[in-house]
């Protein structure tokens, strides 16, 4: 591999400064190279969403979230917690 120009560390090589132009002095860093497929969606592995965890009510199979005293019934873990107008 060539030695890299004085000057320039590793720090350097996956960006560069985007040239003098009509922003003046005002430099930003910008990718030197495009990001391949892989690597993009590497990345993005990690970004998925997940379906929501439901439970049925053991009373009145009504669908709840998991831990959580029934909003139908009122009931948690075979008992009732809260009452209900219809109870």
């Amino acid at each position: 591999m060539a030695a890299l120009p004085r000057g320039l560390g590793a720090l350097s090589l996956p960006y560069r400064l985007a040239p003098r132009g009509h922003l003046g002095d005002r430099r930003h860093m910008q990718p030197k190279r495009k990001s391949s497929k892989a690597r993009k969606r590497k990345r993005r592995s990690h970004h998925a969403l997940t379906p929501q965890a439901t439970v049925i009510c053991s009373h009145c199979n009504h669908v709840t979230l998991p831990h959580r005293v029934c909003d139908n019934c009122g009931w948690y873990q075979n008992r009732q917690v809260v009452a209900t107008k219809e109870s």
